[in-house]
């Protein structure tokens, strides 16, 4: 039996149940972010609060709204506005030594600032586009528009998560003392779980997990941080509800559950299958999930091409504050997308509101009210782009789930996330999945809350898929004997050691594509490496390999196979006795042996890592994620 880190302890241990605890939600979006709580005596989706407060005034009217823009703009770059101090806007609580003194976020921007959204998008740089992902994104700033998916001088993408969520981390602690005093907040330990999507790299959930612990999520003794995929999160609300409140909506065992998460930036979808129903409901990953880069600004891009197609220069030279996310032009438009519908009336025109001073009277403009004017047909070519991506994620998924599922078996398609709350996308889905009688689509009633609510419930209820489908096959390239008339010679090479004829490049795989994993689950790679006794640098390297083709290629030098990062290995402090020694061209070298194991679904939610000899965890291991495309 390995010594190995225990990766999961149950919530019923003597220790949990005794102690008060608080589970935190916190989902960051391409467009909104909201964050969500509930404690250790409560259990169902329905306990889970979503904050709803949130400063600013471009809110308008509302008084309690589920999210806020995942929008920031510094102070350092916005000097006129900081002049004229109109800006204020403090949660009741005073706030010391908070981001929001450097900066204004959410609601706090308005459309005249210099203000940087989207750049949540820009945590995955390095992916490779999908079959699924609008082509524009992999296209940087540059065809977005000022503020989109723009880097502040100087910052990360990384660096701008962090010091965005700083704020929403400043506020929420300081709303939270509504709910409990500053005492027992002082006092209670807290887990938090962050959502990513299920389609980024194991790179980019670093970086949101290291972003969200540098903005003071974490930062207190006792507390712990965990990711959670953003179509997981949903399935624990919406299972928990479906199965939850005597309903039963229906489901049984045996049935599919498809999770088809549309937020802002980013549309995933994964199926589970009910294992046990009641009000315990027990459930497994079904088929490997799928995504891309397809959701609502999707649909906003195409209305902003169209603009620039219909009044060219006069659009395009239009700064931020006329044009982009909070104007006025793009919030009209954004209610226009929510309230659009598949039976809208043919003789009901749209209009948004905007000002361009050299375009005359047309069909498509109206100076005297500063109105741009589309019409139905316009809308749905807006729309067709996004929802084209969504329904062949849909086929493929279904397509797949219906090999695992018995014939009696029904799927519910569960809508969830921002774009989830489009009326148009609803009616698209519903008309596709028409004369299919094994389908069932529902959309809870608020859907953009839906992964949220279920982030904090997957802490406080330990809601969860008893295992997972791997979206990607992971492996080391090795150096192994070498195999006359089937390795290419040009791979070759003697071993120092053993003097062997061995070949190089040759692909080990661990786990595949579609395997089944769990927290448990663990690639290993065997190492051999030599190190020369009058090197003091005892620090060795392994790369970590992945590809999502259905087959893996068996040599590194193919295409398809992309590095995950580079794991290093420090072995200073362990004594040269432990490691075999021989004379080689008159000098002394040892033979170090040891294996690197990877743990692909650790709780934690990112990559864990360890280096073992003789079943003993030994020396020092981190990863340095790869960053070329």
């Amino acid at each position: 039996m390995s010594n190995l880190p225990k990766l999961n302890t149950p919530r019923n241990s003597a220790s949990e149940s005794n102690r008060l605890k608080i589970f935190v939600g916190i989902d960051l979006g391409t467009t909104f972010t909201g964050i969500s709580w509930c404690d250790s005596r409560k259990a169902t989706v329905k306990d889970v609060e979503v904050l709803k407060k949130w400063p600013g005034p471009s809110k308008g009217r509302q008084t309690d709204v589920w999210k806020t823009p995942t929008t920031i703009a510094y102070k350092s770059e916005n000097a006129q506005i900081n002049a004229s101090g109109n800006t204020k806007d403090r949660s009741p609580k005073a706030r010391k030594d908070s981001e929001s003194d450097s900066c204004f976020w959410g609601y706090q921007v308005k459309p005249a600032m210099k203000s940087y959204t989207w750049f949540k998008l820009r945590l995955d740089d390095n992916a490779k586009l999908t079959t699924y992902d609008d082509i524009s994104v992999g296209e940087g700033s540059n065809s977005h528009g000022k503020g989109l998916l723009e880097l502040p001088p100087g910052k990360s993408a990384e660096d701008i998560c962090a010091d965005f969520l700083k704020c929403i981390h400043d506020h929420f602690m300081a709303e939270l003392e509504c709910a409990y005093t500053a005492a027992m907040i002082k006092a209670t330990p807290m887990e938090f779980w962050v959502t990513v999507p299920a389609i980024w790299s194991d790179q980019a959930k670093s970086a949101t997990k290291s972003a969200a612990k540098r903005a003071g999520f974490c930062s207190r003794p006792g507390d712990e941080m965990f990711l959670i995929s953003e179509p997981e999160a949903a399935a624990a609300a919406a299972i928990s509800k479906m199965t939850g409140e005597g309903l039963n909506n229906g489901l049984r065992v045996g049935d599919g559950v498809l999770i088809c998460d549309c937020g802002g930036g980013t549309c995933d979808l994964t199926t589970y299958r009910i294992l046990t129903a009641g009000s315990e409901p027990t459930y497994e990953e079904l088929v490997v999930g799928e995504g891309g880069k397809c959701g609502s600004t999707y649909v906003d891009r195409q209305f902003h091409h169209w603009l620039a197609s219909r009044f060219g220069k006069n659009f395009t030279k239009l700064g931020f504050e006329q044009i982009g996310p909070g104007s006025d032009m793009m919030k009209e438009f954004e209610q226009l997308k929510i309230d659009f519908e598949t039976d809208h009336d043919e003789d009901v025109d749209f209009r948004v509101p905007l000002v361009m001073a050299d375009v005359g009277h047309s069909e498509f403009y109206k100076p005297q009210l500063s109105q741009v004017v589309f019409q139905k047909k316009d809308m749905e070519a807006f729309f067709a782009p996004a929802v084209e991506k969504v329904l062949a994620l849909l086929e493929e998924q279904i397509t797949c789930a219906k090999k695992d599922l018995s014939t009696s078996s029904i799927i519910t398609i569960v809508l969830c996330g921002g774009f989830g709350d489009s009326s148009y996308l609803l009616d698209k889905i519903k008309d596709w999945s028409r004369d299919r009688a094994y389908l069932k689509v529902i959309r809870p009633l608020h859907p953009q809350a839906a992964i949220v609510r279920g982030a904090a419930l997957r802490g406080v209820g330990d809601t969860r898929p008893s295992r997972r489908r791997c979206r990607r096959s992971y492996g080391f390239d090795c150096g192994e004997e070498f195999r006359e008339g089937i390795d290419p010679e040009s791979e070759s090479y003697i071993d120092r050691w053993s003097k062997e004829k061995y070949c190089n490049g040759r692909m080990t795989w661990q786990v595949a594509k579609g395997d089944y994993i769990t927290e448990d689950t663990k690639v290993t790679a065997d190492v051999e490496m030599i190190w020369e006794g009058d090197d003091d640098d005892r620090t060795f390297t392994v790369d970590l390999w992945s590809c999502t083709t259905d087959e893996q290629p068996e040599y590194l030098r193919t295409s398809g196979i992309e590095r995950v990062g580079t794991i290093k290995v420090d072995f200073t402090g362990l004594p040269k006795y432990r490691f075999k020694s021989c004379q080689r061209q008159n000098q002394k070298i040892w033979l170090i042996e040891y294996q690197v194991q990877v743990f692909l679904a650790a709780k934690s939610g990112v990559l864990t890592f360890q280096a073992v000899i003789g079943n003993r965890p030994v020396g020092k291991t981190e990863i340095k994620y790869a960053t070329n495309k």
